[in-house]
């Protein structure tokens, strides 16, 4: 356990590190701000590359994701067009 928190304490260092620049732009435009729009944060954060998952959270070799690989906001999109979900 302990080498998985040193292991992700390490990783956060780095990408804070790599990425401040994003970071300091996003404390500039909320000091200006206070609020910002998806967009205007999808803007900040482009430069951020995501890194794949690994270890303990990687998808299993052959595991197909429930919902396609889809975002909640876009599964819960389709499963509002599917009627072989009940709705609430």
């Amino acid at each position: 356990m302990r080498r998985l928190i040193d292991e992700a304490h390490v990783e956060a260092e780095q990408v804070l590190t790599s990425y401040r620049d994003v970071a300091d732009q996003m404390v500039e435009v909320l000091m200006e701000k206070e609020t910002i729009t998806k967009e205007e944060l999808a803007q900040i954060l482009a430069p951020v590359v995501k890194r794949p998952p690994r270890g303990i959270m990687a998808p299993r070799a052959g595991y197909a994701h429930p919902n396609g690989g889809r975002s909640q906001s876009e599964a819960g999109i389709a499963r509002s067009q599917d009627t072989s979900f009940p709705s609430d």
